[in-house]
């Protein structure tokens, strides 16, 4: 079964950069929604395994709101991409620091490194 990677609110750019990084990976299914955050949980068509996210505050009521409401593992990146962020069941951001988009993408495949940060 693939795992389903859905990036939202990225810069093009930056999207980009992300999904290339899985190009390679047959068992990973990458789309690039032009849908807000509180769009995804309505969409009802496909269930994402891993959403990734532009996130200019990390603490925004608003945005934890829409992440407390998905059935998946969420990170947020900043959209200079210098910064990321994952969202566990709280949600609590935890900051991850600057990642390149090869440590991205580790982390998306393997959640349980997070374990060891």
């Amino acid at each position: 079964m693939a795992v389903r990677v859905a990036l939202i609110e990225l810069p093009q750019l930056l999207a980009d950069v992300i999904g290339s990084v899985f190009t390679t990976d047959d068992g990973v299914v990458v789309e690039q929604l032009a849908d807000e955050l509180g769009d995804l949980r309505h969409r009802g068509s496909h269930r994402h395994d891993v959403v990734i996210v532009g996130v200019g505050d990390p603490w925004d009521d608003e945005l934890r709101s829409h992440i407390a409401r998905l059935d998946a593992v969420v990170f947020g990146v900043r959209p200079d991409g210098r910064l990321t962020w994952t969202y566990e069941m709280q949600p609590c951001p935890r900051a991850l620091g600057a990642l390149d988009a090869a440590q991205l993408r580790r982390i998306v495949l393997d959640p349980s490194i997070l374990r060891t940060r």
